[in-house]
């Protein structure tokens, strides 16, 4: 049966891992947290996004489980074509949500800094919620393209 909150959810091992035996499940913020958020993605992955800066990252909310509010990815350019590479489960659409799965990021990949960000939103909630929190992005170009 499916898991009727985020506290229920047990990620089975054979999930959290690639077929090339790589570990995908990057972050899960804990079975007691309230606003718990699960980050998928591969070492790799980050890799590839801290050596191919230009980002794009959007949020859907059609094709989220039911018990979350909002998928989030964070797509790269890599040789003129965009690829997913982190994606991100969310129970919320806030500041505060968001500001974590950066700082996650940061600390999963200590020196990645995209430029430019192109986002699905408000050009200016997306860039302040950038430059707010994150000295280290303060360069970054950020275009909506909403």
């Amino acid at each position: 049966p499916n898991p009727r909150n985020v506290g229920d959810i047990a990620i089975p091992a054979a999930l959290r891992t690639t077929t090339r035996n790589e570990n995908f499940l990057l972050w899960d913020s804990g079975n007691d947290d309230p606003n718990r958020i699960l980050m998928f993605g591969t070492v790799e992955n980050l890799r590839l996004l801290q050596q191919h800066r230009h980002w794009f990252v959007d949020g859907t909310f059609k094709v989220s489980p039911e018990i979350f509010y909002q998928v989030f990815t964070i797509h790269g350019l890599i040789d003129n074509s965009t690829f997913s590479l982190v994606y991100i489960l969310l129970q919320h659409k806030r500041e505060e949500i968001n500001v974590r799965i950066f700082q996650k990021n940061l600390e999963l990949q200590e020196h990645i800094r995209p430029s430019p960000v192109y986002y699905v939103t408000s050009k200016r909630q997306f860039k302040m919620l950038f430059h707010k929190y994150y000295p280290v992005f303060k360069r970054v170009d950020v275009y909506s393209i909403w």
